[in-house]
């Protein structure tokens, strides 16, 4: 016999029929997925968001490939260093989830170092210098849900597909693998 930890809903003294939190979690789940719910939980509106890999994104991340190429740094310090534009844009965040840039905190905290020092810093990973060069294609789209990757859309970007006619890659290579 099964423990009521496997049971998906569970009757009262009364024989109606309450939700267990997995049912809850899974009602929830499907329903961010279908435009968004409110946790019946906490109050905290949630949904699966769908983010396109866009122009922007690309161009702040051929940003971080020429600084930390030309600095040699292992690591940039985005807040001191970026251009406006990139720090106007805030979109290297979303980039990492394609797993082409990474946080300093975020690898500090799988290494168990102290996280604070690291707020700020930003490196390329090698996927992400195979995109910038065009030798590797991605995802167009990611689905995000709490800010963790769900899934992934169907169709693929290159790196000028996805600046589309907003930047001019040669421009924004410039001196980036000389």
């Amino acid at each position: 016999m099964q423990s009521d930890l496997f049971n998906l809903e569970r009757s009262d003294a009364a024989g109606s029929y309450k939700p267990t939190l997995e049912v809850a979690r899974k009602r929830l789940i499907s329903s961010a997925d279908a435009g968004g719910a409110v946790c019946p939980c906490c109050g905290q509106f949630a949904k699966t968001y769908k983010r396109k890999l866009n122009s922007t994104m690309v161009a702040s991340l051929i940003w971080l490939a020429h600084e930390q190429l030309a600095t040699s740094d292992k690591w940039v310090d985005v807040q001191r260093k970026a251009p406006r534009r990139v720090l106007a844009s805030r979109q290297i965040g979303t980039v990492g989830h394609w797993g082409l840039c990474r946080n300093a905190v975020a690898t500090a905290a799988a290494l168990h170092v102290q996280a604070a020092k690291c707020s700020g810093l930003w490196q390329i990973t090698e996927r992400g210098l195979e995109f910038v060069r065009g030798e590797i294609r991605v995802p167009r789209h990611v689905y995000l849900y709490a800010n963790v990757v769900k899934g992934w859309g169907d169709e693929s970007t290159d790196v000028r597909e996805a600046l589309g006619g907003h930047f001019n890659y040669a421009e924004l290579m410039a001196g980036v693998f000389q």
